[in-house]
């Protein structure tokens, strides 16, 4: 059972030639996918140990490596529901928990707070990541009950997240991660937001008093150094990195002066949060010319 772990888009093809309702269980491909992503995440998932299963529960045990255990079992089946957890089409839990863990920030205002959804290119840098660093492998219902002997899948997926512990598996887990529950917490609250509270936001008065004032912003610049906005930078240099943090690509994007500053903003971080930032906008460092280390 669960012996044939494939990279999502694979086993997403094959659903479409051959679909079904069942089980499906994600597992990470080595232990150190989150090392350069999260390391509250890496940390935790490096200790997070599975005690040996009693005998009569070892046939729930899939994986050490699996990081999350779920079910297809509406009219879309499985199909459906990978497509839902690993392309973002449609809602769903397992694509939530790994843009959380990613840092990204979802859309704010929406209406239901709990289906939060992330704006590109936040969606497809965690599609890469989920491509890239995770397998998946799934059982259909059929061959589930006769392997269990039991005919409701619900118990059997209970009981396999009993015994794996998914780190992102939060119902039906004894130990649930706190930082993954953390983490999802975080972007349910950006959800609640108006989307005009970016206007508080200390980076985003910066972008816009560069704008308004006309703040020179060449970051080569031998005339006057663009000493209005490095003083600026400076004067909120303690605030700068959670501010930062707290803005999605697309809200960056919204300023067109975005690239100019930033590419001097970055200076005043420190260097791991240098690290953090790279990974929380992706694709920002590139656009604006800049090395993570600088």
């Amino acid at each position: 059972m669960f012996n044939d772990f494939k990279e999502p888009s694979e086993k997403i093809n094959e659903l479409r030639i051959s679909n079904c309702t069942g089980i499906y269980a994600v597992r990470s491909k080595n232990r150190n996918i989150f090392k350069d992503v999260n390391n509250e995440i890496h940390k935790e998932y490096q200790e997070r140990t599975i005690p040996t299963p009693l005998e009569e529960m070892v046939k729930y045990f899939v994986d050490e490596n699996v990081i999350y255990i779920g079910k297809g079992t509406g009219n879309g089946g499985l199909l459906e529901r990978l497509n839902q957890e690993f392309l973002h089409i449609g809602n769903g839990t397992f694509f939530r928990t790994v843009g959380a863990v990613l840092l990204f920030n979802p859309d704010r205002g929406i209406e239901n707070t709990n289906n939060y959804r992330f704006d590109e290119p936040e969606k497809q840098a965690a599609k890469d990541f989920i491509e890239n660093n995770l397998e998946v492998s799934y059982e259909c219902k059929h061959t589930i009950h006769e392997f269990f002997n039991i005919y409701n899948i619900n118990i059997i997926e209970k009981g396999m997240i009993k015994v794996n512990k998914p780190i992102f598996n939060i119902q039906n887990n004894s130990t649930p991660s706190p930082s993954v529950k953390r983490l999802r917490n975080r972007c349910l609250n950006i959800a609640k937001q108006n989307p005009d509270i970016i206007l508080e936001n200390k980076y985003v008065q910066i972008l816009r008093a560069q704008a308004d004032n006309n703040w020179c912003a060449n970051y080569m610049c031998t005339t006057c150094g663009a000493v209005d906005l490095k003083k600026a930078l400076k004067k909120n240099e303690g605030h700068l990195f959670s501010a930062m943090m707290d803005l999605s690509v697309s809200e960056l994007r919204r300023f067109p002066n975005y690239r100019e500053v930033t590419r001097i903003a970055v200076v005043y971080l420190k260097l791991e949060e240098r690290f953090i930032l790279n990974q929380h906008w992706p694709t920002i460092f590139s656009e604006i010319g800049r090395a993570v280390l600088l």
